[in-house]
């Protein structure tokens, strides 16, 4: 996980992602990551704030590298 989060800090230089960059990262369009946000199916844990959704960079790393099935090696 350390690699795929530096990473990402590297690339977005914040603490994490809106639905929008989250969608590209995954490379899903908008509408699917609603809908899986609604049948609240397999992300990256998140909160939402102020009718926002904030997707930390920490957990897209570590969502990211459960796909693939990265040990942290």
């Amino acid at each position: 996980m350390k690699n795929t989060l530096e990473w990402l800090q590297k690339k977005y230089n914040k603490l994490g992602l809106s639905r929008s960059e989250l969608a590209k990262e995954l490379g899903i369009s908008l509408s699917t990551l609603d809908r899986m946000i609604a049948n609240q199916e397999a992300l990256p844990k998140y909160r939402k704030v102020g009718g926002r959704y904030f997707f930390p960079l920490e957990e897209i790393a570590k969502f990211l590298d459960e796909l693939g099935g990265d040990d942290g090696k």
